[in-house]
């Protein structure tokens, strides 16, 4: 998802007719692995579903924390497949830049909004992947039933509107709303604060799962020891 947007925001998807373009390939593998995604979800929300029917044995199952988890993946997932559709819907609907034809190239309105965008996102903040590194954190942890290293927490929302408004403090006005790029933005806006809303709540799930090393537990029993003492 994050290299089909900023391929987007930086014009390198190619030639979207042409099946061995950047922006091609990149299509297909989201759409391969969206459905494979989305497969092994609904097959965990039916093994989900048949543990009402099991004896309890060794405790309860936590049937309702992993109902919960999965509804967030799947959020999660739905989120960052309209991020790529977005991109690629306004790919499609604009002319092609490559084109020989000076008509069909798209207006100055519309390359100059999204070289704002682009430069906006230059920050290495933007590249940083600390919402792959954190999936990869939780995914473990299920995985080795192994608890979360402590104060693991999702990474905040990039700024990215607030980056847009330095480059240009009139990128964000409401009459930017008719550029295809702007409202393609304006969506992925929406979508990454759902994203960044729905890794807060899978953290607290896989917590409540595997639980969180705690180092503040032996210090506060030592602490207790000498007041008992002195």
């Amino acid at each position: 998802m994050h290299t089909s947007v900023k391929i987007w925001i930086n014009e390198q998807q190619g030639d979207m007719d042409d099946p061995s373009s950047p922006g091609r390939q990149l299509q297909a593998s989201s759409r391969s692995l969206f459905s494979k995604q989305m497969a092994l979800l609904a097959h965990t929300q039916s093994l989900i579903h048949w543990t009402a029917y099991e004896s309890p044995i060794g405790g309860k199952f936590p049937r309702k924390i992993y109902q919960s988890a999965v509804s967030n993946m799947q959020m999660l997932a739905t989120c960052m497949a309209l991020m790529s559709h977005t991109t690629r819907d306004v790919d499609l609907s604009l002319p092609n830049s490559d084109l020989g034809d000076s008509e069909s190239k798209p207006t100055c309105l519309e390359e100059k909004w999204i070289h704002q965008l682009s430069r906006a996102t230059s920050s290495s903040e933007f590249d940083s992947h600390m919402t792959t590194s954190l999936l990869c954190h939780l995914a473990g942890a299920i995985s080795n039933s192994s608890a979360l290293p402590p104060y693991l927490s999702p990474p905040e929302h990039f700024p990215l509107a607030r980056k847009l408004r330095e480059v240009n403090a009139h990128a964000m006005r409401i009459e930017n709303i008719q550029d295809p790029m702007f409202s393609a933005f304006a969506c992925m806006e929406v979508a990454t604060s759902l994203v960044s809303s729905r890794l807060k709540h899978l953290v607290t799930n896989v917590k409540d799962l595997v639980g969180e090393i705690n180092f503040d537990l032996y210090v506060k029993d030592e602490g207790t020891k000498r007041e008992k003492v002195v």
